[in-house]
């Protein structure tokens, strides 16, 4: 029986927790084996970079956009160029077709909340402005109501209304 291996402690590094790293150990056989990466994972890599850096291009302002972007491509490059000469473990996943898959539902979702939370931002705007004016609405009324409770009232408007214009009572019956 192999030896069990030791659980260690819990701790967050970045987003993540220690917890969730698989270590795996090769044994130098193994890592001669070892080959430089395959077209598919290349070409799979290359799409996760790419779907990535549009995300990102997608919400960087305007002025930083050209510097970002400019920054994000070299960096692509120099990890592709890095990557395309380290030796690996064979692919054992396939040619990633199914993650190819998740990777355009995901995207295509992003898009569709990033539509939407820019129109509910607009919308969001539109209701601040239109209670800003219903607000100056309300203390424009405000002060014509007060301005007229001011203003002296018609002597006939002061004192009840039957004394002063003489109307006969009507008899109930």
């Amino acid at each position: 029986m192999p030896p069990k291996k030791k659980k260690a402690k819990s701790t967050y590094v970045g987003s993540y927790a220690t917890d969730d790293v698989i270590t795996k150990r090769y044994s130098d056989t193994d890592i001669n084996k070892w080959q430089k990466m395959e077209k598919p994972t290349e070409a799979f890599i290359t799409e996760v970079l790419n779907n990535g850096i549009s995300t990102i291009l997608a919400n960087c302002k305007r002025d930083k956009y050209s510097e970002t972007e400019d920054h994000l491509m070299k960096s692509k490059r120099r990890l592709l160029k890095e990557w395309k000469e380290m030796k690996m473990p064979k692919n054992t996943f396939g040619d990633y077709r199914e993650a190819r898959k998740s990777a355009m539902r995901y995207t295509s979702i992003l898009s569709e909340l990033a539509e939407q939370e820019s129109d509910l931002n607009i919308a969001v705007q539109e209701t601040k402005r239109s209670c800003k004016a219903m607000e100056k609405e309300v203390e424009k009324r405000q002060r014509c109501l007060e301005e007229d409770n001011d203003a002296p009232l018609h002597p006939l408007l002061n004192g009840p209304a039957l004394t002063s214009l003489k109307i006969p009572l009507i008899p109930r019956m």
